[in-house]
């Protein structure tokens, strides 16, 4: 930098060339960032969300003859070991459109898939 003396005042000169910045935000910038942004996101949304909404339901429903004695309550506490029975009997009741949780003898009923 050189300086000049104008009117008794000295004022610093830049020869350099001037910097011009882009206007755009660093993300902005390069296409391979929010391309990897949207993969990251993608896999969040494949791996995490299997997990948080109870992944994708791949299994067929079971068909399943009711016998004497049996209630809603036994069917699911029977084919399902984990998580509530209350959750599984709401199912069964919900895929096979019963209006309660009373069923019949010799009634065949459709099990969501576990």
């Amino acid at each position: 930098m050189g300086t000049s003396v104008w009117g008794g005042t000295a004022m610093l000169t830049d020869y350099g060339r001037p910097v011009r910045r882009s206007r755009r935000r660093p993300w902005q910038r390069d296409p391979r960032v929010v391309l990897a942004g949207v993969l990251t996101a993608g896999a969040g949304l494949v791996f995490l969300g299997g997990n948080v909404y109870g992944g994708f339901n791949v299994g067929q429903a079971q068909h399943v003859k009711v016998h004497a004695g049996d209630t809603l309550w036994t069917l699911a506490a029977a084919h399902y070991q984990s998580g509530d029975v209350r959750d599984h009997v709401d199912q069964i009741i919900e895929l096979n459109h019963l209006a309660d949780s009373s069923i019949t003898p010799g009634e065949d009923l459709l099990l969501p898939a576990p």
